[in-house]
């Protein structure tokens, strides 16, 4: 494991917000079920964008839709 200062802190600050925001969900539920509301959430390091929508035009298919 490496450990080292960050070259951004808003990324630094979005997983802040990630981890916060996994506050608000319902304890118990599954990760995967979890990482998939969080995939919805806004991110300011990508232009207010949700990661999922900016993962699947990154890799050219904005037309899949994740199955939950």
């Amino acid at each position: 494991m490496v450990v080292s200062k960050t070259a951004s802190s808003t990324v630094l600050g979005s997983m802040n917000d990630f981890v916060n925001m996994l506050s608000f969900y319902p304890p118990g539920r599954p990760l995967r079920e979890r990482a998939l509301m969080l995939a919805e959430s806004p991110c300011s390091p990508i232009g207010m964008d949700s990661p999922k929508r900016a993962t699947l035009e990154l890799f050219g298919r904005p037309q899949l839709r994740l199955v939950k």
